[in-house]
């Protein structure tokens, strides 16, 4: 891996599209809908915001799933924990937006496909996220917070059906809050919470 900026290099050998939606594209979904970018514009690049701790997670994923890909890596401003993890190839675009619908305007929205899957393929989904966006408390309980309704109520709806217990909370936030309303927050665990 190496640090540059711009969009990472490209490569010569052709990106495959994985067959059918599997556990690792799933999870890939997951990371992408919790800590990616889909540009608005035309450009063939996905952009992520990456650790120490996810980035390998991310590359053994990608590789994976598509084969080699252009990869590039470079430290994001204004942080020191993360990074920008940006993947330049237009067939992985065109697989999370044409094939798995994820609009680039609006990201915070479980993609039709997902829910539509197997236990196993929405378990890997759910982990993607969490890993990406994720956060566990002291008391078994995980938690994904987002500022959209309809994705804290489809992730619940997922949450419920692989049999986690699931509480969903409105946490309004207060005068001078960097995003204005409020957030919703998703807290779930393996049994009934």
């Amino acid at each position: 891996p190496h640090l540059k900026k711009g969009y990472g290099r490209r490569v010569k050998e052709p990106v495959r599209y994985p067959a059918e939606l599997d556990t690792t594209s799933a999870w890939l979904a997951g990371f992408l809908v919790g800590d990616g970018t889909i540009p608005k514009d035309d450009s063939p690049v996905i952009l992520f915001a990456v650790t120490d701790e996810t980035e390998p997670l991310l590359r053994k994923h990608l590789e994976a799933a598509f084969g080699p890909v252009g990869l590039s890596v470079y430290a994001s401003h204004g942080t020191t924990k993360c990074r920008r993890f940006v993947v330049n190839a237009r067939a992985v675009r065109e697989f999370f937006t044409q094939r798995l619908g994820i609009d680039p305007r609006d990201k915070r929205r479980v993609p039709e496909p997902i829910r539509r899957s197997p236990a196993d393929v929405v378990k890997a989904f759910i982990e993607g996220l969490f890993c990406a966006d994720g956060y566990q408390a002291v008391n078994r309980h995980r938690l994904i917070s987002t500022t959209s309704e309809i994705f804290a109520r489809e992730l619940a709806a997922l949450l419920l059906w692989i049999g986690h217990g699931v509480k969903l909370h409105f946490a309004r936030h207060g005068p001078g809050a960097f995003k204005p309303g409020g957030t919703w927050q998703v807290f779930f665990c393996d049994s009934t919470c």
